[in-house]
C-alpha cells in the first residue's frame, strides 16, 4: 500500500520515492494517507488516522461563512506545516487577538479549497506563555493514548534470571529506565528492557508507532511514548523487580578475547545509581577499555560508550540479517565546517549533516560515529524504532507504516527542545544575546546553536552583544524571533 509523504511543507510530496509538486496533484490527500499513484501525483485510497493538530485560528481576519449553528468559520493555519490550512467553525469572536486552538481533521469536501476541521479546545491567545507551551507540545506530537487502555497481558517468564550483580546508572529521578548492567562470572551483560516482548503479548501497544518517541523538557519526560503504567513501571528496569530484557552477553577468555551474543533474559536490578553517586569501578572501566579502546572515568561517558557499543553490535547483526532499521549519517557539511574550524572545535559537531533511518540494504555508514552499521536499539521505552530493531534481532518482523514517519518524529522532538529555547528568548525582557562573528555576513549564537545572517565589519572571532525583537503573528518560534539584529557592542576578541 502506497503512503503519501509530505516533504517539509504541504505542496511538496513523495509517493514510492517519486516526488511531485502542487497541492492539486495530491488530490486532497494528507500526510501518511494511503494513496494510489497517478501520472501527476496521487489519489486517495483511504485516510490514515490523523493526530490532534494545533494551529492559529485567525479570528482577526476574514470569515469564510457560517456553520449551521450560526458560528463564524475562520481560517486556521496548523503549526505542523505538513498540513494545509483548515476551515474551522467556532463561536469565538475576537477582532484583536488570534487564538491558539487544537482541532481534528473532519473532511475535505470536493467543492472546498481546504479541509474542514473540528474545533476541540481553546489553548489561549497567541503570545500567551501557557498557551504557547501547550501548543508546542501538541505540535511535536498530537497523538495520545485513551484514558482507559486495554487489559495488559503480562508476558510469561520463560527464560532464566541473569546471574550476577546488576545495576543501572541514570539521571536523578529517572523513571523510564531502559538499561542496566550485570557483572558476569567472565564478562559483562548490557541489558535493555525487552519492550518487544510486551508487544508480542499485547498487539494494541503497537499504537506507540504513532507516538514514535517520548518528549522531554529539561530532562523530564513530559509526554511518554507508552502510558506511565508501562513506561515507568511494568517495562522499566526498576530496582528489586524481575523484568524482561534483551541482553548483549559479552564473555572474555583467559587471553581477553571476547564474544558477543544477544539473548532474551530476565534481570533484577540490585542497585540503582545516579550519575553523581556511582562509585568509580575499575572492573566496569576495564570492560569499557577492552570493548572500545578508550579510557574513561566520567560516568556519563562510560554509559554513553556502552550504549553505543550495544547499538553498534545491533547494527552489525541487523545488517547481516537484512532486516530492521539502521541509522546513517553521511558526514560533514563542508560549508558549515569551514565556518566553525576558524575559531573553535567545540561546535564542530554542528557541522555534521543530520542522521536518518534507512534500510539495511542501503549505504548504512554512520560517518560521525565512524561505524559501518549502527542501529537504535537501546531505548525501546522511549523510541519505537528500537522496538522494531529488538524484534528484528530476535528474527521477527514488526510491521510499520514508513521510515519517513520515524525520521519526522525525531525531527519534531528535536525541534520541540529547540522551541523551548526560543520561547525563553521570546519572554525574556532583556532582548540581548551573545554572539561570535564568523565572517562579514554570519554570526554564531551559542545558546541557540544557530548561525544567523548579519552583515558586519568586525574582526573574525569577535564576541558581540546582539539585540533582537519579536513578531507575535508568526507561526513558528523560529520565525517569531527576528534576527535582523543590530550589533550594540563589541567585546574583546577571543
Amino acid at each position: 500500500m502506497s503512503i503519501l509523504i509530505v516533504k517539509k511543507k504541504y505542496g511538496s510530496f513523495q509517493v514510492n520515492g517519486n516526488e511531485f509538486e502542487g497541492a492539486k496533484n495530491a488530490n486532497k490527500c494528507l500526510p501518511y494517507d494511503f494513496v494510489i499513484p497517478t501520472s501527476s501525483g496521487c489519489s486517495l485510497s483511504r485516510r490514515n488516522e490523523h493526530p490532534l493538530l494545533v494551529g492559529l485560528l485567525q479570528t482577526t481576519s476574514a470569515k469564510y461563512g457560517f456553520t449551521s449553528k450560526g458560528n463564524p468559520i475562520y481560517l486556521c493555519k496548523p503549526f505542523d506545516e505538513m498540513y494545509p490550512p483548515f476551515y474551522i467553525g467556532s463561536k469565538i469572536i475576537d477582532n484583536v487577538k488570534n487564538k491558539l486552538i487544537s482541532f481534528k481533521f473532519d473532511s475535505w469536501p470536493d467543492n472546498s479549497e481546504f479541509p474542514k476541521g473540528n474545533f476541540m479546545d481553546l489553548l489561549g491567545d497567541s503570545g500567551n506563555y501557557e498557551a504557547e507551551t501547550k501548543a508546542s507540545l501538541l505540535k511535536a506530537n498530537g497523538y495520545k493514548w485513551p484514558k482507559i487502555i486495554p487489559n495488559i497481558i503480562v508476558p510469561k517468564k520463560e527464560v532464566p534470571l541473569l546471574n550476577g550483580f546488576t545495576f543501572n546508572i541514570d539521571p536523578e529521578g529517572c523513571k523510564d529506565i531502559d538499561d542496566c548492567f550485570t557483572f558476569l562470572e567472565n564478562g559483562l551483560a548490557i541489558s535493555i528492557a525487552n519492550v518487544s516482548k510486551w508487544l508480542e503479548y499485547n498487539p494494541w501497544m503497537k499504537y506507540a508507532e504513532y507516538m514514535g518517541t517520548s518528549l522531554y523538557e529539561n530532562g523530564s519526560c513530559v509526554k511518554p511514548m507508552f502510558p506511565s503504567i508501562l513506561s515507568e513501571n511494568l517495562m522499566s528496569l526498576v530496582k528489586d523487580k524481575e523484568r524482561h530484557a534483551l541482553s548483549l552477553i559479552i564473555e572474555f577468555d583467559e587471553k581477553d578475547k571476547f564474544t558477543c551474543k544477544f539473548k532474551e533474559t530476565l534481570v533484577k536490578v540490585d542497585e540503582s545509581y545516579t550519575y553523581d553517586n556511582f562509585p568509580n569501578n575499575d572492573i566496569l572501566n576495564d570492560y569499557v577499555y577492552k570493548l572500545t579502546g578508550l579510557n574513561r572515568t566520567d560516568t556519563h561517558k562510560i554509559v554513553e560508550l556502552l550504549m553505543l557499543y550495544y547499538n553498534s553490535i545491533a547494527g552489525k547483526v541487523l545488517k547481516e540479517k537484512g532486516i530492521g532499521l539502521l541509522r546513517k549519517q553521511k558526514g560533514v557539511n563542508l560549508d558549515r565546517a569551514s565556518l566553525f574550524e576558524t575559531f573553535s572545535d567545540t561546535y564542530m559537531y554542528l557541522a555534521y549533516e543530520s542522521a536518518s533511518y534507512c534500510l539495511p540494504n542501503e549505504d548504512t555508514t554512520h560517518a560521525m560515529l565512524n561505524i559501518d552499521s549502527y542501529a537504535h536499539s537501546s531505548s525501546p521505552i522511549r523510541r519505537y524504532v528500537d522496538i522494531i530493531n529488538q524484534m528484528a534481532i530476535k528474527g521477527r518482523i514488526l510491521e510499520y507504516s514508513c521510515i519517513e514517519r520515524f525520521n519526522n518524529q525525531q525531527k519534531a522532538a528535536k525541534k520541540y527542545e529547540q522551541e523551548l529555547l526560543f520561547m525563553d528568548l521570546y519572554y525574556n525582557k532583556e532582548r540581548i544575546l551573545d554572539g561570535i562573528v564568523l565572517n562579514g555576513e554570519k554570526i554564531f549564537i551559542p545558546i541557540l546553536k544557530k548561525i544567523i545572517q548579519c552583515e558586519n565589519t568586525l574582526e573574525q572571532k569577535s564576541n558581540v552583544k546582539l539585540l533582537y525583537y519579536t513578531d507575535k503573528q508568526k507561526l513558528s518560534w523560529k520565525d517569531k524571533i527576528i534576527f535582523n539584529i543590530k550589533i550594540i557592542s563589541n567585546i574583546n576578541s577571543l
